[in-house]
């Protein structure tokens, strides 16, 4: 049994194709979900999805656009398909006219108001919240097989003597780290990130100070703590630019949505 589309038959291997690329992302999001559970709810999705595509891509090819020779060799080009070949061109073609065709229905949406802005950053306020982030640099020793742990543990406790006296943070990760990518440097980072040892020791620190040789899971480490942050909430002024473009993408996926369900009323829908 095969699914039509106002009598375009949308074939058994789309069906797969597009099951096979929303399979990763389920896994990942509904991780619990059993495999009969999975597997019923994406073979809807993907049916849901081809019907709306089939439906666009109709639309899009009743017009009569021209597609210019120049705009579709750069669309292959971009893609890395030779453009002599004819089913690469058509679908090319195809696909440069439903953007266009999605482009033209939201061309005159009106955009945001300030109002709605301002209301979408006061109603969100926990996105814009920033939690205290410390920017730290580390060295770590794990003690290889057979090696006495109190050799490592010696070895930690004479690098912190050096480092007191000045040798310099980077270098001597760079030397003596069994992590030792850009000179031992985490970035900025908050709670929660890190092993709950690595935390204690990490935010109770002042900036510039060197931690102790102290232990976690994954070994030995001396911690310098190069700057804090402090929590704080991201003004309106420096949030308005996303929440300008993710008030607008919602406007652009309600209008399509809207669209397509005016397509799909007016559809022949079936399977046989």
């Amino acid at each position: 049994m095969s699914l039509y589309v106002n009598n375009q038959e949308v074939s058994d291997s789309l069906a797969e194709m597009e099951y096979n690329r929303l399979l990763p992302e389920h896994r990942r999001v509904f991780g619990d979900m059993s495999e009969d559970e999975r597997k019923k709810q994406l073979t809807e999705w993907s049916r849901e999805n081809l019907i709306e595509r089939t439906l666009l891509q109709q639309e899009a090819g009743s017009r009569a656009e021209v597609i210019s020779e120049e705009t579709l060799a750069a669309e292959l080009k971009k893609h890395g398909i030779a453009s002599d070949k004819a089913d690469a061109r058509e679908q090319a073609e195809l696909h440069l006219k439903v953007a266009r065709l999605l482009e033209d229905l939201c061309k005159e949406l009106p955009g945001p108001t300030e109002e709605e802005m301002h209301r979408h950053y006061g109603d969100n306020a926990e996105k814009y919240a920033v939690p205290e982030q410390i920017h730290a640099s580390h060295i770590v020793k794990r003690p290889r097989p057979g090696q006495a742990t109190d050799d490592v543990y010696v070895a930690m406790m004479n690098l912190r003597e050096s480092l007191l006296k000045g040798a310099d943070f980077a270098q001597m990760a760079g030397q003596h780290s069994d992590c030792n990518d850009q000179g031992g440097d985490l970035g900025f980072f908050p709670r929660g990130v890190m092993v709950q040892q690595f935390d204690n020791v990490a935010f109770a620190l002042a900036p510039d100070q060197l931690s102790e040789v102290f232990l976690t899971d994954f070994g030995y480490h001396i911690l310098k703590v190069h700057e804090k942050q402090p929590a704080h909430t991201v003004d309106f002024a420096k949030a308005r630019k996303h929440i300008l473009k993710e008030l607008s993408d919602k406007q652009r996926d309600e209008r399509i949505a809207s669209f397509v369900d005016e397509l799909k009323a007016a559809a022949s829908i079936e399977d046989r």
